[in-house]
């Protein structure tokens, strides 16, 4: 009898709750996700290859080759004669290296004076002035400053690159002979009949012999006192470069001219008609 009398407000009451109940879930935040967190070592820094000048009377070597090709080490025997180190041992003066350390400072002073004046007497050398050095290579020794290069330039390579060997003329022919018997372009192509392209490739040849010479191969090594920074190492390099393009002539433009093209079209087609 109750339930029948009152169903209707129990119902009522029982889904207010339930909506509350509800809205109450759907506004709560979301629960806060698990996180993990994970110790990580820091990584230790690796070393950076640094280049490091040198340090003391060290030597810099390189070498140009006749293509402009830059190498930091020279094929020759070029090396620095230090011209601070006392020879120990040396014949006119025995002392080791131990002895001489034992010597009061003045007498050390002395022995070392005299030690490197009898070592350069032998090699027929005075001592250098203080700021330079002595460098050995197949020329012999060289009184150079520390910090400046020596050169050394061999002609010993050959090759056709030559091309400052032809005249101008020649220059402007052998360029059009080379576009006769590669190939011509456009209407000039029919000209160039087999018989004229063969010719025309004994005439380049003949030229092409006439640039075979000698090209230069430029070595350097520079001593340093004390440490070389790299802008020392910049000039060095950019002296190199310029003491190699002055042993080399300029280049010679490359364009061609047809008109040449056009006059050896003619030279060649009454050559073969002499044949």
């Amino acid at each position: 009898m109750f339930i029948r009398k009152y169903w209707l407000p129990i119902s009522v009451f029982i889904m207010a709750i339930a909506g509350v109940g509800l809205y109450l879930l759907a506004t709560q935040p979301p629960p806060e996700p698990v996180k993990i967190y994970k110790v990580v070592e820091p990584e230790k820094p690796t070393e950076q290859s640094k280049a490091q000048a040198p340090v003391g009377d060290t030597s810099q070597d390189g070498h140009v080759h006749a293509d402009g090709t830059r190498h930091e080490r020279s094929h020759t025997s070029d090396q620095s004669v230090t011209s601070t180190e006392v020879p120990f041992s040396n014949k006119n003066f025995p002392l080791t290296r131990t002895e001489f350390e034992a010597l009061p400072p003045a007498e050390q002073e002395a022995y070392k004076k005299e030690a490197l004046k009898a070592f350069w007497a032998e090699r027929g050398l005075n001592p250098p002035p203080p700021g330079y050095t002595y460098k050995q290579n197949q020329d012999g020794y060289h009184l150079v400053k520390y910090g400046d290069p020596l050169f050394r330039v061999t002609w010993d390579n050959f090759s056709y690159d030559n091309n400052h060997q032809l005249s101008d003329t020649e220059w402007e022919e052998y360029k059009a002979l080379n576009v006769i018997a590669m190939g011509l372009p456009g209407t000039r192509r029919a000209q160039a009949t087999p018989e004229i392209v063969a010719l025309a490739k004994e005439w380049h040849a003949a030229l092409r012999e006439k640039t075979w010479g000698p090209t230069p191969s430029l070595s350097m090594s520079t001593s340093w006192k004390g440490r070389a920074t790299q802008e020392d190492f910049k000039r060095i390099d950019q002296m190199t470069l310029e003491k190699y393009h002055s042993l080399i002539p300029p280049s010679r433009a490359g364009t061609i001219d047809y008109t040449v093209v056009d006059r050896l079209l003619i030279e060649l087609k009454a050559e073969l008609e002499r044949r």
